[in-house]
């Protein structure tokens, strides 16, 4: 019986030592993906504009040049161009160009608004933290077998207040999660050895994750944009793509007047 209760308190040391691993990966996981709504925030603001300028440029070029196939397929074919039909037709295969647009303007907006943001102070930043934990600690999906829908809503609104620095948020989910949260009760003996091997696994699988994370974009561009020469070069190339670009519109409209001189007045 002593040697039962041993080995039950043994394998209990273990899940806890395992679920704590798991929560520090996860909390890694989850730090990373704040630090990655920072760096793209700051990658838009230093480039979207010119990200913007040049997918513009490139979106009209592609539009004209489409616009002259279908012109000339009038043509060859002695037909009088029916303008209102090519229209139609450029604005339906351009649909998914123009909300690419509307989706770089957007973000380069966002990444603004978001730098007038004030920052936390180190006394906020640590509240931040200690009750992500708290709230982590007893609702995490895989360390709580009684995860339910209310459970699932505290959570989701509590990693969405986490990534945002939402101290306030973060606050009302503490409220919420002692007002109404039971702690998860124990793992049974008999189910104690599946749940070890269960924890082993989805730490190796965080473990991994984590990896592949920190080699990814946005956040392998976290050094790059704190150099302040590989800034300036990557604005450099933007600017000359820009102008490539602006060169190839032009002999666009040239090839485009050739071939409909009323072109010009169309769009003065």
């Amino acid at each position: 019986m002593i040697g039962e209760n041993f080995v039950f308190r043994e394998k209990q040391n273990e899940l806890s030592r395992l679920k704590e691993e798991f929560l520090a990966l996860f909390k890694r996981q989850e730090d990373i993906f704040k630090e990655n709504f920072v760096i793209y925030n700051r990658y838009n603001l230093l480039f979207g504009e010119k990200y913007f300028e040049r997918y513009l440029l490139f979106c009209e070029g592609e539009r004209l040049r489409r616009k002259i196939e279908l012109y000339q397929f009038y043509i060859n074919r002695g037909e009088e161009i029916d303008k209102g039909f090519v229209e139609a037709v450029l604005n339906a295969e351009f649909r998914e160009y123009e909300e690419r647009l509307e989706k770089i303007l957007e973000e380069y907006r966002a990444a603004q608004e978001f730098e007038k943001l004030p920052l936390l102070t180190k006394e906020e930043a640590r509240e931040v933290k200690r009750i992500y934990l708290k709230i982590a600690k007893r609702i995490h999906p895989d360390l709580n077998s009684d995860f339910n829908e209310e459970m699932k809503e505290l959570w989701l609104k509590t990693l969405n207040a986490y990534k945002l620095n939402d101290l306030e948020t973060l606050q009302e989910c503490e409220v919420l999660l002692d007002s109404f949260i039971l702690p998860s009760p124990p793992v049974a003996f008999e189910k104690l050895d599946a749940e070890i091997e269960n924890f082993k696994k989805k730490i190796r699988k965080l473990q991994r994750k984590n990896r592949k994370l920190e080699k990814s974009f946005p956040y392998n561009q976290k050094e790059l944009l704190t150099d302040s020469e590989w800034v300036n070069d990557k604005l450099e190339d933007l600017d000359r793509d820009i102008e490539l670009l602006k060169k190839s519109l032009e002999f666009l409209k040239e090839r485009l007047q050739e071939i409909d001189p009323t072109y010009e007045k169309e769009i003065s």
